[in-house]
């Protein structure tokens, strides 16, 4: 089903939709068209609708980034059962403030400090955002489950939801 909702609605859902991990599975495309996924950490969602990863400059996602800005970004939620999908087109962004401002400790694990000069951004504008999600969580996927094996009846699923952001390529800056 797709939904139309306001931009500042739809970011406060993604957030929501996603709060317990902020690990993503980042996948891109290689130059020979192949999808290439690798887990990554996601450092923020702008009020813009944009998300933020830090990474090398000389990682081979920047490389496939360039060959093509399209990438679609997986999250599982901490509670095991919702389940997301962003795509949107990927922008290099060399932003030494902005990587000051959103420096963790976490980021110490790839690099010398924020001030590490193979640091830079990617910032992926969504285009589409798609979740499932079960209401009643786990006991209620089992539920739903458990009735269909009982009954015969198809599983409901839980929700699915399709929302289309109207995305240009992120700024650079």
């Amino acid at each position: 089903m797709n939904i139309s909702q306001s931009k500042s609605e739809t970011i406060k859902l993604i957030r929501d939709k996603i709060k317990g991990t902020h690990i993503a599975n980042f996948i891109t495309i290689t130059k020979e068209g192949v999808p290439s996924a690798r887990p990554m950490a996601t450092q923020e969602i702008d009020d813009d609708g944009c998300v933020i990863f830090m990474t090398a400059k000389d990682s081979k996602k920047i490389h496939e980034i360039k060959n093509s800005s399209q990438v679609t970004l997986s999250y599982t939620a901490g509670n095991d059962i919702t389940f997301v999908s962003l795509s949107g087109y990927a922008t290099i962004v060399e932003d030494r403030d902005k990587i000051k401002e959103i420096w963790s400790s976490f980021n110490e694990a790839w690099f010398d400090g924020p001030l590490d000069p193979r640091i830079t951004l990617i910032k992926v504008a969504i285009d589409r955002f798609e979740y499932w999600d079960y209401a009643g969580g786990k006991i209620g996927a089992y539920v739903d489950m458990a009735l269909s094996a009982v009954t015969g009846k198809k599983a409901e699923g839980g929700e699915n939801e399709v929302i289309d952001l109207e995305a240009q390529p992120a700024s650079s800056k």
